[in-house]
């Protein structure tokens, strides 16, 4: 992610118990081949299962620039381009919170999760279609959300831990900037070190 490769979002895009169902992953799924044709064979980004109307946070500082409604495929449509390089989409939402070329910051919620994509042949239930950019390419976001990289193990998504991003940067939202000092980042920065080492996860940090 430009200089943040191996970086992990401080903030979950959606609350949990969600942010932990994955309905579907990044790449190569042969499903949508026999489901949907040869061109819609790859999945660019991962699929989390909520129901119709929960919260979409933002993972860091940025500016919307897109906002669509009702494409094909997608449904309604928000891109975020972020200060840190890289960008962020979220397909199938419910409604938006934000506009074409608003400034949001880390955390911030910026739409509602649904189930729409302008046909009833793609999205079988709501859910969260999530998108990770890097110099105009989609790559894989479980990383980035969970720190490793999920797989499809006969049909059912386990995380690979010995395919993970190395280094957790401590990042906060912008509202909590200048409120927490140098010293608390850096033991903070050593709780997460020490729990990731231990097998712990993000939440457990």
């Amino acid at each position: 992610m430009s200089q943040y490769v191996g970086l992990i979002f401080p903030i979950q895009i959606v609350p949990s118990p969600y942010f932990n169902v994955i309905t579907d992953i990044y790449g190569f799924r042969e499903w949508r081949v026999k489901a949907y044709g040869q061109q819609n064979s790859f999945h660019t980004g991962i699929d989390i299962g909520t129901p119709i109307g929960v919260s979409v946070r933002t993972p860091y500082d940025g500016t919307v620039t897109e906002v669509f409604n009702n494409i094909t495929g997608a449904g309604n449509i928000l891109k975020i381009k972020h200060d840190e390089g890289f960008e962020t989409r979220y397909l199938h939402l419910d409604d938006f919170l934000v506009k074409k070329g608003q400034k949001v910051f880390a955390g911030n919620i910026v739409a509602r999760t649904g189930n729409t994509d302008g046909s009833t042949t793609i999205s079988t239930g709501p859910h969260l279609h999530f998108e990770v950019i890097v110099n105009g390419k989609t790559v894989d976001p479980s990383p980035y959300l969970y720190g490793y990289v999920y797989e499809d193990n006969g049909g059912k998504f386990q995380p690979n831990k010995k395919v993970s991003f190395k280094r957790t940067p401590i990042t906060l939202p912008t509202e909590l900037k200048g409120k927490i000092s140098e010293q608390q980042l850096q033991n903070a920065k050593i709780i997460v070190d020490q729990c990731k080492t231990l097998g712990g996860s993000k939440r457990d940090a």
